[in-house]
């Protein structure tokens, strides 16, 4: 008799990855994330067995409160960057509904996972608007720029439209990711709180970063 040596979920999951990755065209960096972007082609889903990632969306603005476990939901993949000088690739990919969720995820070259950040969340409504928006450059440094409702209980953007207005705080988070593929918090800059109108995010916003608000900490991460 032959032993043949059971595979787990996780190493499935990667070559599985790996084998869509070959196929997938590759988006040069910098990339800046666009809420008319919908995404490269062909749509290919990503393979849903990395178990440290959560495959839910979030029914509220904030992103805290997920959806139920069993509801269903589109996972595929939204960008693919390939670093130069790296041992490990960039995924970009995109869960759907009637909301999305953006997380980063960075794998070696045989498809195994590293590390995941999540980078955006928003909702479609009239297009695509994002509460939370990314971006990353040649360096590997990604740039999170996300408002929060400072409600005492969590807003859906059901909510958010219906009352028209909401007052929100902007945070920005820098990330850096190492040579070994990990995602590691460099700075947060938090800001005045203020009303935002629902039309504030209406589609095609401008980008978050490119409102002029008042600092009110920035507190930077030495690593």
């Amino acid at each position: 008799m032959v032993f043949v040596p059971s595979i787990s979920g996780q190493e499935k999951t990667a070559v599985e990855l790996k084998s869509r990755l070959r196929a997938f065209p590759i988006t040069g960096l910098p990339y800046k994330f666009k809420q008319t972007d919908s995404g490269s082609k062909p749509f290919t889903y990503f393979p849903q067995g990395f178990t440290k990632i959560s495959y839910r969306n979030y029914l509220d603005f904030n992103g805290t409160v997920e959806s139920p476990k069993h509801s269903w939901v589109h996972v595929f993949i939204y960008r693919y960057f390939k670093p130069v000088r790296r041992n490990f690739v960039i995924v970009a990919v995109e869960m759907f509904t009637d909301t999305f969720k953006h997380i980063l995820v960075t794998c070696d070259t045989c498809g195994n996972y590293i590390d995941h950040l999540e980078v955006g969340i928003g909702v479609f409504h009239s297009g695509r608007i994002a509460s939370k928006q990314w971006k990353i450059d040649e360096n590997l440094n990604v740039f999170v720029w996300q408002i929060k409702a400072v409600n005492s209980k969590p807003i859906t953007w059901q909510e958010y439209d219906k009352n028209g207005v909401m007052e929100g705080q902007r945070i920005d988070s820098y990330y850096r990711i190492d040579l070994n593929g990990k995602f590691l918090k460099t700075r947060e800059v938090k800001y005045t709180t203020r009303n935002y109108p629902f039309t504030f995010f209406d589609f095609p916003k401008s980008f978050l970063w490119d409102n002029k608000d008042t600092v009110i900490s920035d507190e930077k991460i030495f690593r």
